[in-house]
C-alpha cells in the first residue's frame, strides 16, 4: 500500500531536514513525501540536502501563504492510496507508516489520527502541542466533541474521502482569514459525511513545538480556539442540534474551568480561550458558505 505524505513548509529551516531523514528510515519503503514548500524557495537546501537523492521526496512549490491551499494543491499532486499528513516540526517514529498501512489494511476506518507527542519539557513554564488519544476509538457520527478528534500534526486518510468530504476549506488555517483549525474543520466535515475517523496512539509523530505559557492568550492562543468553535458555526448556521450541542457543553467546560482558577485564587487563563471561543464562533458565520460541501466561498 503506497503512502503519499504530505507536509507543507514555510520559513521553518530548523525542523524539515530532521523531517526529511525520519522519513526516509520508516520502515514502510512504499512511500512519497511531497514537500509543498511556501517560502520561496528558502528551505530548498535543507530538503536537498537531507534527501540526498532519494527519489521519493518530492519538493514542490507553491507562492502561497495559506497552508490548506498548499495542502490541497499536495493531494492533488500525490499518488498514494493513503495520504498521510505532519508537519515541518514533526519527528516521525520509524513504524509511524507501516503501522498506518497496516491499520488502515486491518480495518474500516476511513480517516486514522494518531498520538502526537512532545520531547521532556518543563510544564510549569510551557507547553507543546499534544494529543494522546490513551486508548483507540473510533467516531462514527455526528455526537462527537471537536476536542474528541485528532490534529493535523498526524493524520491519514484513504484517497477515497476526498470524494467524499471534498478538499480542505482554503479560508481556514494559517495564513487565512481564520488563522487555524482546518484539520479539525475537514474531520468534522468528513464525521458529519459518515466516514469513520479512528483514534489510536499506535501511529506516533514527536512534535518538536515547544512555546511559553506567555503565549497561551496570545497569538496561538486565540487562534487555536477560534479554529475550535469556527466548524461547529457552519453547521450551527444550519441549524444542526449536535453542532449546537457540543459547542455549548465545549463552552461550558472552559467556563468551568475558568471559574475553578479564579477560585483557587490562580491566573485565570481560561478567561482569554472563552473569548475567543465566542469570537470564533461569531467569525464562522460571517463567510459565505457552500451548503452542500460546508466549505466557505469567497466573498464575491
Amino acid at each position: 500500500m503506497k503512502v503519499s505524505v504530505i507536509t507543507c513548509a514555510r520559513h521553518r529551516h530548523e525542523g524539515i531536514g530532521r523531517l526529511v531523514r525520519s522519513i526516509r528510515e520508516s520502515t514502510h519503503p512504499d512511500f512519497e513525501h511531497l514537500i509543498v514548500d511556501q517560502s520561496g524557495g528558502e528551505i530548498e537546501t535543507e530538503v536537498l540536502d537531507a534527501a540526498e537523492g532519494d527519489r521519493r521526496i518530492r519538493l514542490l512549490h507553491l507562492n502561497e501563504p495559506v497552508r490548506s491551499k498548499a495542502m490541497n494543491y499536495g493531494v492533488r499532486q500525490s499518488t498514494g492510496a493513503v495520504l498521510a499528513f505532519t508537519n515541518d516540526l514533526c519527528e516521525p517514529r520509524p513504524d509511524w507508516l507501516e503501522v498506518l498501512a497496516r491499520l488502515f489494511y486491518q480495518t474500516t476506518a476511513d480517516i486514522i489520527c494518531g498520538k502526537v507527542s512532545a520531547p521532556p519539557y518543563d510544564a510549569s513554564t510551557g507547553y507543546a502541542c499534544e494529543f494522546d488519544p490513551g486508548r483507540p476509538y473510533l467516531v462514527t457520527n455526528e455526537w462527537c466533541s471537536l476536542r474528541q478528534l485528532g490534529i493535523g500534526a498526524n493524520m491519514a486518510m484513504r484517497r477515497s474521502v476526498f470524494a467524499r468530504v471534498g478538499y480542505f476549506d482554503e479560508l481556514i488555517g494559517p495564513g487565512g482569514i481564520i488563522p487555524s483549525g482546518d484539520d479539525r474543520d475537514f474531520l468534522y466535515r468528513a464525521v458529519r459525511v459518515g466516514c469513520q475517523v479512528l483514534m489510536t496512539p499506535d501511529p506516533e509523530v514527536i512534535h518538536h513545538d515547544y512555546r511559553a505559557w506567555e503565549e497561551d492568550g496570545g497569538s496561538s492562543g486565540r487562534a487555536n480556539s477560534i479554529g475550535l468553535a469556527v466548524p461547529y458555526a457552519k453547521f450551527i448556521r444550519r441549524r444542526d442540534t449536535a453542532a449546537l450541542y457540543h459547542y455549548l457543553s465545549d463552552l461550558l467546560g472552559d467556563a468551568r474551568q475558568a471559574a475553578g482558577r479564579v477560585a483557587r485564587m490562580r491566573r485565570p487563563l481560561g478567561i482569554n480561550r472563552l473569548r475567543y471561543y465566542l469570537e470564533g464562533a461569531a467569525q464562522g458565520f460571517k463567510p459565505p458558505l457552500d451548503p452542500g460541501t460546508m466549505v466557505f466561498r469567497k466573498h464575491s
